[in-house]
């Protein structure tokens, strides 16, 4: 805007140098009209003077005259070159001035329109800048939208390692219950064991020496007792609920430690998720 308004002043600066150039060149050659019309009043004043030397004898008053008129008419000539030779320089100079001038006019047009250029340029270049300015704004957009679905995301991740920690402490203490029960079913299931052999070998003791007495019904009422020794197969019988019973205090220890293996599993397995939501 500043360099516009430089150029604009310039211009009309050269306008007037112009106008003053043209008006003392109109000024010059007026002059030079004026002396063709001086010359001519001198040579009408001249033509008198011999109209008026016929009309008069005397010499030497128009002798006089004469001298008097020509003297003033060399000033008159003198004066009028002069100031016709400083018209003529002034308007070799206004003319100078004006070809410089007119050559800075077109340099400064050349110069004006190509700051136009520059500024039509600049109007493109600051399009394009708002443009992307929009575009990184809804960018931006894009992003905080992301953004808050990611802290969404990251609460529901956090909710989610609460929930699997909690399971986790609860799996935890489920496990130690379960460990703590294993160690009781083992230990009940070894005394268990002591007992019944001890038991069943003290029960083979008593029936080896004190038979039982089994009563027989005869059929006018009266019943017959008979010493019977226990056979053997009964106490093969016996010995066999003894191994079925082992087997099944066998079974629920088993079935303990399978389920303590399944709750270590899934404890793993806990862990493996709380890990991989750490991870994200």
């Amino acid at each position: 805007m500043y360099r516009e308004q430089t150029l604009e002043q310039k211009l009309e600066y050269l306008q007037n140098v112009l106008r003053d150039a043209q008006q003392t060149s109109d000024e010059s050659w007026q002059a030079i009209i004026n002396e063709d019309r001086l010359l001519a009043r001198i040579n009408a004043l001249e033509d008198q003077i011999r109209i008026y030397r016929t009309k008069h004898p005397n010499e030497d008053t128009i002798k006089q005259e004469l001298i008097q008129l020509a003297q003033s008419n060399t000033k008159f000539e003198e004066a009028s070159k002069k100031k016709l030779e400083t018209a003529l320089f002034e308007c070799a100079n206004a003319v100078t001035h004006s070809k410089s001038f007119e050559s800075s006019l077109q340099s400064m047009q050349d110069e004006l329109k190509r700051y136009e250029e520059l500024n039509e340029q600049q109007k493109q270049d600051t399009e394009q800048l708002v443009q992307s300015v929009d575009e990184q704004r809804s960018i931006i957009s894009d992003f905080e939208i992301k953004l808050r679905d990611s802290e969404k995301r990251c609460t529901e991740l956090d909710s989610e390692i609460q929930r699997i920690r909690s399971n986790f402490d609860e799996y935890y203490e489920r496990t130690h219950h379960l460990e703590e029960l294993q160690q009781k079913l083992l230990q009940n299931g070894i005394n268990h064991v002591q007992c019944q052999e001890e038991s069943s070998a003290k029960d083979l003791n008593i029936e080896r020496n004190n038979p039982v007495e089994i009563p027989i019904i005869i059929e006018n009422g009266d019943s017959e007792k008979y010493n019977h020794i226990m056979d053997p197969s009964n106490q093969n019988d016996s010995i066999l609920n003894h191994s079925h019973e082992q087997e099944y205090d066998n079974m629920n220890g088993v079935l303990s430690i399978n389920g303590l293996t399944e709750a270590k599993n899934q404890i793993d397995l806990l862990r493996e998720n709380l890990n991989e939501t750490m991870g994200k």
